[in-house]
């Protein structure tokens, strides 16, 4: 791996401020750098360099599963080029082009659950939150500029030295919107006020569970007891259709595997959806139609 594409890798693999979304992106943008910089002389040696590279990014953060997916979409389309009519370069040229098109699906799919998520924010809604979605920050900063007045409960959310209640925080205050720190042993109270739980989501399994930065478990069980809607927010790309997470047994240090019952909807680029019509997902849900659609 060439040396600038390697200092990327690792920036994404120890990169713990971000989330998904944009880390989905980086990862992209390395993949077009691999391509673009790329010493190979065949495009069999190209084709071998960018599989390799493709499969070093998806183990480096299994739990996102967005990045799987895309890679695996970048995957396809290598292999799925007739090689031999075209000249390296244009090879070359493609793949870019491929890698810069997933880049866009991806904003334009993260614009759009953030559009159909601000659609549910009423004046005078407090909303809490936790962990670091820049989904859900969009969602909000969208529901600001049309002059919708609400307050936001943000969870600290401590990890590894980072508070990702004041990123969350320091991300909604360039809007000017109303934003309370709330320290974790304060959640059950502290959701008396709340009116709408929004959590965004590293990764959503067949297999009933979602993953989200801590305390998401507490927040969306605290939520149920209090008879607060949670609604996740997060593009299509996060369900795990290609069953990366079959063998986890528990996330990574600092998420929480929440059971997906505890969502009353999932927001997406789709529209609203229940929990239950993920398993009824596939390929060309995820990559396909932006067009909103409420079920």
């Amino acid at each position: 791996m060439i040396a600038s594409v390697r200092k990327s890798f690792n920036q994404l693999k120890h990169d713990r401020t971000h989330g998904a979304g944009p880390l989905t992106r980086q990862a992209l943008d390395i993949i077009k750098s691999s391509t673009l910089e790329s010493k190979a002389t065949s495009a069999h040696k190209l084709i071998t360099e960018l599989h390799k590279t493709a499969e070093e990014i998806m183990g480096i953060r299994p739990g996102m599963v967005s990045i799987s997916n895309y890679m695996m979409q970048f995957k396809e389309a290598l292999s799925g080029v007739q090689t031999e009519k075209k000249s390296l370069e244009d090879l070359r040229k493609l793949w870019i082009n491929k890698a810069e098109s997933l880049i866009s699906h991806s904003e334009r799919t993260s614009r759009r659950a953030a559009q159909n998520t601000a659609t549910i924010i009423n004046s005078r809604s407090i909303i809490i939150t936790c962990s670091f979605s820049s989904a859900v920050c969009s969602a909000m900063e969208i529901a600001a500029r049309k002059k919708i007045d609400f307050k936001v409960l943000a969870v600290e959310s401590d990890f590894n030295k980072i508070s990702y209640g004041e990123l969350t925080a320091a991300s909604l205050q360039k809007s000017r919107i109303v934003t309370q720190l709330v320290p974790v042993n304060q959640i059950y109270w502290q959701m008396a006020r709340a009116d709408l739980a929004l959590i965004g989501a590293d990764a959503i399994s067949f297999h009933g569970y979602f993953i989200n930065g801590t305390p998401s478990l507490e927040l969306a069980r605290t939520a149920e007891r209090r008879k607060v809607p949670v609604y996740l927010v997060c593009e299509l790309s996060k369900v795990d259709i290609n069953g990366f997470m079959a063998g986890l047994q528990e996330p990574e240090p600092g998420f929480d595997m929440i059971p997906l019952e505890l969502a009353t909807g999932i927001i997406t680029e789709a529209g609203i959806m229940k929990p239950a019509d993920i398993y009824e997902l596939g390929k060309k849900d995820i990559f396909g139609s932006t067009r909103a659609r409420t079920r």
